[in-house]
């Protein structure tokens, strides 16, 4: 008894350092073979990935293997210049909580608001999310990637017009998507001002009256050119963000009523709880 506790004694260190080497081991080979590398469902872009984020997802929300899971449509403002980072930056804040709240087999599908939004479209988001096979650590990497991408697309292109109306037929394209057509849980987010400002119409300039909505949703209902979002359950992030201070508090009101009414007669579910400049009790 006496000599196995002088062994003991005399190789603590190593007792210890082991197993705690063996345990880093293991961790760095799962991070090395499980975490999605060139995923080709993801866009690479040219640009170099930023070093770190900040903050890392919640990845403990999950749904049974064999449900179908929720589709999610992102739509990000292009910002007219660099003046206009901290709107970038704030944007891509809120996208944090998409996706970070993205559970098992879920689909999260995006693209940006241009000045032809239909003519640049070409849904650079696109990622199912597979906890099978890439551990804690991969799902962490996989995540922020995503936001990465983002973040990198946000900082480097610009548009100093913000076709709304046409980057919504890209949202209904992808909800009636052969694959996904079938899904009952679909989800828009909408990364805006809510400033309209196309060949269409100005809204900066408009004249927004009750009247004059009702005109403009009926002429673009008469020309076929409301999508349909029945069953699309809607989230505005920065409706009450003023364009570099030009706009007054009433004209930004008169922008959500106009809204509120356009998604209600294309069948989508806004409510002004989900109207604002944060993304609020966001869920799936």
């Amino acid at each position: 008894m006496e000599n196995i506790e002088k062994w003991i004694r005399s190789n603590l260190i190593w007792l210890i350092a082991v197993p705690l080497l063996i345990g880093i081991a293991l961790l760095l080979i799962e991070y090395e073979f499980f975490v999605p590398q060139n995923d080709s469902s993801v866009i690479q872009p040219n640009s170099k990935l930023p070093t770190s984020l900040k903050s890392e997802p919640n990845i403990s929300s999950k749904v049974d293997s064999k449900s179908e899971g929720c589709i999610v449509f992102v739509l990000f403002d292009l910002p007219a210049d660099t003046n206009e980072a901290n709107r970038s930056r704030h944007h891509i804040n809120e996208f944090k909580k998409v996706v970070n709240t993205m559970r098992n087999n879920d689909l999260l599908v995006g693209d940006f608001i241009s000045d032809n939004s239909l003519a640049t479209a070409s849904y650079p988001i696109y990622n199912r999310f597979s906890e099978s096979g890439t551990g804690p650590y991969g799902q962490v990497v996989f995540r922020q990637k995503i936001i990465q991408k983002v973040e990198r697309i946000l900082n480097n292109t610009f548009s100093s017009m913000t076709d709304l109306m046409n980057s919504f037929q890209l949202a209904e394209k992808a909800f009636d998507n052969e694959k996904n057509k079938s899904q009952n849980c679909k989800i828009l987010v909408v990364f805006s001002t809510m400033m309209e400002i196309s060949q269409r119409y100005n809204f900066e300039k408009e004249r927004l009256t009750k009247m004059r909505i009702q005109e403009i949703i009926q002429s673009e209902k008469t020309k076929g050119a409301l999508p349909n979002l029945d069953g699309v359950k809607i989230w505005v992030v920065g409706g009450y963000t003023s364009i570099q201070g030009r706009s007054d508090p009433e004209r930004l009101l008169l922008i959500q009523d106009f809204w509120l009414k356009y998604f209600k007669e294309c069948g989508g579910d806004l409510d002004e709880t989900r109207y604002g400049n944060t993304l609020l009790n966001f869920s799936l």
